[in-house]
């Protein structure tokens, strides 16, 4: 096959085909030699296995090629072009980033589960059960692979938290569906060096740059022979890369693509340095120099070590709890959300917390029916501290509950 059809890319050597059960896309140069080729290999593959292909099914996607080509193709193969965007796998292919209108299926997808279910019907604990298990499972095939804009997020976070707290109201804070989409994306950057054997690690891959340097802070690289690690932008002394550690001396680097193996022969990495450097460039030089002067490779690969994992190996679940780490501004939220009590009570807790239960002042602010005067001790206006910490009657009952305890 490789000496009846070009490659399609002479510096990177691409697969031409992917399959996945019984998807299959083809790659080739639109001329008539390698449509024939195509076809005859198709119909020597279904002789001999009895799985014949439909070509009145299947459909020609044309890339950066004029009309006249394709038309020749089409007749050829007796196949429709189909242009892009097209769907493949479940998911929208372009040579573009995704329009509104080709992310709105999943949005629509996920309102009309929304759509069918009782909120008031359930338990806090029932519609929990169901954001989690059915809502949020929704985007996550597209937020494995693409990256969901702004919008999209903030859509899907707003119609999950309309439907747990029962309302529709627009809340602006973070969405924390887009932690899921990079704890997914790191994932990518993980198997891509775990599994270099695999053909879909020759294509490009862009998860996005804030997503590498996160990837680069939490993944220490064990050297091996040097070939599979970055000298600049990876992790390999366990101190943290070179870029982030020496950023003066980084600014003076030519080119930062440069394995260890490559960058240790000869001092290579030397070489790359350009321009005049200043004092405290020439200071980070040293210490560089005194770090790398000694390093000695082996005769293994290269090996990679997750640090936010005791066996060292990546788990999505593990990203995402460094995402919600570092985006937690709340001192008692950890204590509150895995206290040992049902879920109805975690979530008064931190209702009464916020402020929000139904007390006189809040139903004042909804314009409802109410007392202003507490009707528990029928003396102070009541709100929330009011009537949970403050009101004399609580204060006995407390007592008397601790009482009994004792």
């Amino acid at each position: 096959m490789a000496r009846l059809l070009s490659p399609l890319n002479v510096r990177q050597n691409l697969p031409p085909i992917s399959v996945y059960t019984d998807d299959a896309v083809l790659f080739f140069r639109p001329t008539a030699e390698e449509a024939r080729v195509i076809k005859g290999i198709l119909e020597l593959f279904g002789a001999a296995t009895g799985l014949k292909t439909n070509f009145s099914k299947s459909a020609i996607t044309p890339i950066q090629c004029d009309e006249q080509q394709y038309v020749q193709v089409e007749s050829i193969l007796s196949c429709r072009v189909e242009k892009f965007p097209i769907t493949y796998l479940g998911l929208p292919l372009s040579t573009r980033k995704p329009t509104k209108a080709e992310i709105q299926p999943i949005l629509d997808r996920l309102a009309k589960k929304v759509a069918g279910w009782k909120p008031k019907m359930l338990s806090i604990d029932g519609r929990l059960c169901l954001i989690k298990s059915v809502l949020m499972a929704l985007p996550v095939h597209y937020m494995t692979v693409l990256q969901l804009p702004r919008w999209a997020i903030k859509d899907i976070e707003r119609k999950c938290r309309g439907f747990l707290w029962k309302r529709t109201g627009r809340d602006q804070r973070r969405a924390l569906p887009s932690l899921v989409a990079k704890a997914l994306r790191l994932k990518w950057l993980a198997k891509s060096l775990e599994q270099k054997d695999r053909p879909w690690t020759l294509a490009a891959f862009r998860p996005g740059s804030d997503v590498e340097e996160i990837f680069r802070s939490v993944a220490e690289h064990i050297i091996g022979d040097g070939v599979d690690t970055q000298f600049w932008t990876d992790n390999w002394t366990g101190k943290g890369c070179f870029a982030w550690r020496w950023p003066v001396l980084f600014s003076h680097v030519s080119r930062a693509k440069l394995t260890v193996a490559d960058a240790l022969i000869a001092n290579r990495w030397i070489r790359r340095l350009q321009g005049a450097l200043s004092n405290e460039a020439l200071g980070e030089f040293f210490q560089l120099w005194d770090e790398v002067r000694d390093v000695s490779l082996q005769q293994m690969a290269d090996t990679i070590k997750w640090k936010l994992t005791a066996d060292g190996n990546f788990s999505v679940a593990s990203a995402y709890d460094l995402f919600f780490i570092a985006t937690e501004d709340c001192s008692y939220g950890d204590t509150l959300w895995h206290s040992r009590v049902s879920s109805r009570v975690r979530f008064f807790m931190w209702i009464a917390l916020k402020g929000r239960c139904l007390t006189a002042d809040n139903l004042a602010k909804r314009n409802w029916p109410h007392d202003a005067i507490c009707s528990l001790c029928q003396r102070e206006n009541e709100d929330c501290h009011h009537l949970l910490v403050s009101c004399d009657y609580t204060a006995a009952l407390a007592q008397a509950e601790t009482l009994v305890q004792h």
